[in-house]
């Protein structure tokens, strides 16, 4: 009721799986487990947007432009907070850590960017002479996870298959970046095993339920 959602058609979207193939839709059941999955991601994006919700609804509370009653027209100063993920490596890594990790790639790069790049880009302008600039370039591993033969479009591939599994997600991303030197390979490795050379440290994730996950 507070959501204003159907008991039963929850009930069928947690518990089956809508497929489409030579446009016709199918329906399949669930796995016990997969379905218990599904209700767990659910239940973490109705509290990322709840939280959502509180942070709007206090920062409609606080705010000056909204709650100052002298002049309109002043000019108010601003407090700014970026609060991003941490770089996480656990014993076990699974599809959160790679989410998250891939987050913090991009930031590297957009830190990269905005402080060497345009620096030097800047110098350069004004005729002012500097010296060359030696910085951790991560582009590599946003090839490897954002290209197009990478991570995240394998596994949407995998997610669209009958029969998609994270172990032939593991192997395509395998065969077809096999050239990358910070795609990660370990003999010992599982076959839902595949590693990462992060800027900030070397990651191995299990891919178990990357394809569930990802759905």
């Amino acid at each position: 009721d507070l959501m204003g959602i159907d008991g039963p058609n929850m009930t069928l979207a947690l518990t089956e799986r809508t497929m489409v193939a030579n446009r016709e839709v199918f329906k399949v059941p669930l796995r016990d487990e997969t379905a218990s999955d599904t209700r767990d991601a659910l239940a973490k994006e109705i509290y990322a947007k709840t939280f959502l919700w509180l942070v709007r609804s206090i920062n409609d509370a606080t705010t000056a432009e909204r709650n100052y009653d002298g002049d309109k027209d002043s000019d108010f100063g601003v407090i700014g907070l970026l609060d991003i993920f941490g770089f996480e490596s656990f014993a076990v890594n699974r599809f959160e850590q790679l989410c998250i990790n891939y987050a913090n790639e991009k930031l590297q790069q957009k830190f990269t960017q905005d402080i060497f790049r345009s620096v030097q880009q800047e110098y350069e302008e004004e005729g002012i002479e500097l010296g060359e600039i030696s910085y951790e370039d991560n582009a590599d591993v946003l090839q490897l996870v954002e290209g197009r033969m990478g991570l995240i479009a394998v596994l949407n591939e995998e997610c669209v298959r009958p029969k998609g599994s994270d172990t032939a997600f593991v192997s395509k991303v395998q065969a077809m970046n096999k050239d990358s030197d910070v795609l990660i390979i370990g003999r010992t490795f599982h076959p839902y095993q595949f590693g990462v050379q992060h800027y900030a440290g070397n990651v191995v994730y299990d891919a178990t339920q990357f394809v569930t996950k990802n759905m």
